[in-house]
């Protein structure tokens, strides 16, 4: 055998790829050592590929089903109950061995993961964490790191996002963000727009407007415009947190109320340029409430299709004093969601 392409394995699979095939319906298997006992293993089947399986004994197969677990091409990930004894466990497995090196790093994070799990609901959610992190990481197209201003950005409509997922479940709340896909308003339900922004505290009560379509009403029976105050700050200050920390809680949220939309929160954040491969621990934030919320109309300032004719302008950029709003400021995000 190539000792090129053996190096680094775990010797699980070493051991495996120099076993013979096994007999058709069979596996060749090696156990995985857990340090919290979990029943695991790597395999070779019949048709030569390579995979690693969970076995569960409390939960039911209907639940492993209930899962959505990411796909991708080379890595296959399903329920399966072995024929000969009925045991019950999640099949990840590798359609391509000349891929086994990087699927073996793929299996030792879902091994370390399981080594901090107490129960197989945490077991479970861990490992379809963990398959959507790979999936994630594997994507072709890398992410520079966010600026400090895109990470203040990016908290605010997380904040928001976080708040709308409270009201109206994970599901809708997902599908009405639409910051990361360049429109010009950051959240959409149905003819309701929602701008959100973030602005440092102190005297200057300002905002910056990025085009001439974010205040703009074309479309919309409502538009609201969201003001966060987010400071700089440090990791002595009280109550302050990273881009990372707020990302997480929201993760935990999705996991804990409905892990299936956890793939697709996360490839919201890859477009929103987030990726978790960046560190941003040492960027602390602190959100000073409370928030502003302004119901936008035609009289409230602002550089619009409507007021000024755009057709050859591009690139609108403008400061928006929040004094100019004040007559159209709102007490409550239950404006908003009354209109829901």
């Amino acid at each position: 055998m190539d000792k090129e392409i053996v190096r680094g394995i775990d010797e699980n699979l070493i051991s495996l790829q120099m076993a013979k095939r096994p007999p058709l319906d069979d596996i060749e298997y090696r156990t995985i050592y857990s340090k919290k006992g979990w029943d695991m293993v790597h395999f070779k089947d019949n048709n030569g590929d390579y995979g690693m399986r969970i076995f569960f004994k409390k939960i039911n197969i209907e639940k492993l089903e209930a899962k959505k677990f990411p796909e991708w091409s080379e890595i296959k990930i399903k329920p399966l109950i072995i024929k000969n004894n009925k045991r019950l466990c999640m099949d990840i497995r590798i359609i391509n061995s000349m891929f086994l090196e990087p699927f073996d790093i793929f299996s030792r994070n879902i091994v370390s993961g399981a080594d901090t799990c107490s129960s197989e609901p945490d077991l479970l959610n861990n490992i379809f964490m963990k398959c959507n992190q790979w999936k994630l990481f594997m994507r072709n197209k890398k992410v520079d790191k966010l600026k400090a201003f895109e990470q203040k950005g990016l908290i605010g409509e997380l904040i928001f996002l976080e708040l709308l997922m409270k009201e109206i479940g994970i599901k809708n709340s997902l599908e009405s963000w639409k910051g990361q896909d360049k429109l010009s308003k950051d959240f959409l339900l149905s003819s309701v727009g929602i701008e959100v922004k973030a602005k440092q505290g102190g005297l200057k009560g300002e905002v910056q407007i990025s085009s001439e379509d974010q205040l703009s009403m074309d479309g919309l029976s409502k538009l609201f415009l969201l003001v966060f105050t987010i400071d700089a700050s440090t990791k002595l200050k009280p109550n302050s947190f990273t881009l990372t920390d707020k990302v997480t809680e929201i993760k935990e949220f999705i996991l804990q109320n409905d892990s299936n939309y956890l793939d697709q929160f996360l490839g919201e954040l890859y477009k929103s340029k987030y990726d978790e491969q960046h560190n941003y621990k040492d960027d602390f934030w602190i959100y000073v409430e409370p928030y502003q919320l302004f119901l936008i109309d035609d009289k409230c300032p602002g550089i619009t299709p409507k007021k000024v004719n755009c057709t050859f302008i591009r690139e609108v950029k403008y400061k928006l004093s929040l004094e100019g709003l004040k007559d159209n400021a709102l007490e409550s995000l239950d404006y908003i969601f009354n209109e829901l």
